[in-house]
């Protein structure tokens, strides 16, 4: 059973990247080491980020949320709709940010899976709304 917070962007290439995404390295659970081990970068290559580097001083992998972590790896992947199938799971947020940058790369929707993790809450949707509005005004001020 995967721990709550975890999250996942997978995209497949002849080989393959993972992207593993967690606020803290304890919510990735058990997978972190095995997958570590069984990255290879003839076919698999494992890539786990947390975004919350400031509590956990002796993190020496990558930082910042999958979607940094995509937009940072993707020009050296190779990143291409002829050659690439992207799995998406995880928050909806991270989800719906992840396949607008793999959108402005021109994929096509047939290449691009996703799987819904959970679903937000009305609630919670528009508490993201109204704070994202509110660091919007403030960026332009």
């Amino acid at each position: 059973m995967r721990p709550r917070k975890e999250k996942l962007a997978l995209l497949v290439f002849l080989a393959a990247e993972h992207f593993h995404g967690a606020s803290r390295s304890e919510d990735f659970g058990p997978h972190v080491d095995e997958l570590a081990e069984l990255s290879n970068p003839a076919w698999l290559t494992y890539v786990p980020t947390i975004s919350r580097p400031w509590e956990e001083a002796t993190w020496q992998r990558d930082t910042g949320r999958v979607e940094d972590i995509v937009r940072k790896h993707a020009d050296r992947l190779a990143f291409d709709s002829t050659n690439t199938v992207a799995y998406v799971c995880g928050h909806p947020q991270m989800v719906t940010n992840v396949k607008s940058i793999l959108g402005r790369a021109r994929f096509p929707e047939r290449q691009i899976r996703q799987e819904q993790y959970f679903a937000l809450r009305p609630d919670h949707v528009d508490q993201r709304r109204s704070s994202e509005h509110m660091i919007e005004q403030k960026a332009h001020v």
